[in-house]
């Protein structure tokens, strides 16, 4: 008998815990691939999920490339992409995709899921509780939330709402363009960072077309403010790269300049005594040349889901902390060598 009424209690327990992981108010800040992302693991873990997104549309043009992980984490969560290509990068399986579908990926997913999604602004934090003012419709209302995303990129207001600082170890100026290849003959190609005369460059081929990246010298942040297409054309020549000359006069072809790129990162993750969790970019950002950060954003969602889903708050904070430190190092390291000139000749 005494065994039986301990199972009871034990299972009445359960059900307690179970209701306050379900009733958890998990507000997001911040509507791209880390936002929505995040709200599916939240959403796995039984908590009730809000977004809120200041745009109201989605439309970046510029490619991502998403590891062999990443494609198995979009799976996992049941997300379509639209015109996704899964290419060959030696022998590893990696998908090429535009940021825009990507997020209309994930936005379509998180419609299925009935995931609340709302226009609007993030302006600040109530003092002393767990309410983020937000901007709706012109008129600026009070959430309540038990735990709070900043997802709301690298200029993060919630990040520095919450106090939490930010170390910048670079910053530098970037080009992306895209030239298209109407034959679709080339396989997949990824040159090396090049170092010219004031700035780095690098090419990837695939049967479509040639993403080219430049990245001016550390702390240079007027090189690439803008850049000319015959400027473009005399760089990518030097390289001796006489396709994408030839295309850039004939195709109609995709460019981007003065792209901010920052080295940075957060000096802690959470906030215990405000329930921040810092994840993506306004976590930590580095140099587009690798592609990591969409796929170092999709891993922090997962960190948060494991986050929620940990019943022992302390330690909860303690263990995410430890594994997003590990998680932006690597993005970091990944790219510091790009801040500093001295470590790779140049070609």
């Amino acid at each position: 008998m005494k065994r039986f009424q301990i199972l009871l209690f034990y299972c009445f327990l359960t059900l307690i815990f179970c209701e306050k992981i379900q009733s958890s108010e998990v507000l997001i800040i911040g509507g791209g691939p880390t936002g929505l992302a995040t709200a599916i693991e939240a959403h796995k873990k039984g908590a009730h999920v809000t977004i809120i997104e200041k745009r109201a549309s989605y439309s970046r043009p510029q490619f991502v490339f998403l590891l062999k992980s990443s494609l198995d984490l979009l799976e996992s969560w049941n997300v379509a992409l639209s015109h996704l290509q899964v290419l060959d990068f030696g022998g590893e399986h990696m998908g090429l995709v535009r940021i825009k579908n990507l997020e209309k990926g994930l936005n379509a997913r998180i419609k299925e899921l009935r995931i609340k999604k709302i226009q609007g602004e993030f302006r600040a934090l109530e003092k002393d509780k767990k309410e983020a003012i937000v901007a709706i419709s012109g008129e600026n209302i009070s959430l309540p939330y038990d735990f709070l995303v900043a997802a709301d990129g690298v200029h993060s207001k919630v990040r520095d709402f919450a106090g939490i600082e930010c170390e910048c170890l670079g910053q530098a100026v970037g080009v992306w363009t895209f030239v298209p290849f109407k034959d679709h003959s080339r396989g997949v190609d990824v040159s090396p960072i090049l170092k010219k005369e004031d700035y780095f460059i690098r090419r990837i081929s695939v049967p479509t077309g040639s993403i080219i990246f430049l990245q001016s010298f550390t702390h240079d942040t007027e090189l690439f403010g803008h850049i000319s297409l015959e400027d473009l054309k005399e760089k990518v020549a030097k390289c001796e790269w006489f396709l994408e000359v030839e295309k850039l006069e004939t195709e109609p072809v995709i460019i981007a300049d003065n792209v901010s790129i920052l080295l940075q990162k957060a000096k802690t993750f959470s906030s215990s005594q405000k329930g921040v969790l810092v994840l993506g970019d306004a976590a930590a950002t580095a140099s587009f040349f690798h592609g990591m950060g969409v796929n170092t954003s999709l891993q922090t969602a997962v960190l948060a889901g494991d986050f929620f889903q940990n019943s022992d708050r302390q330690a909860a904070y303690v263990d995410f902390n430890h594994k997003m430190e590990e998680v932006t190092d690597q993005l970091i390291n990944f790219s510091r060598f790009l801040f500093e000139e001295e470590h790779i000749d140049e070609e």
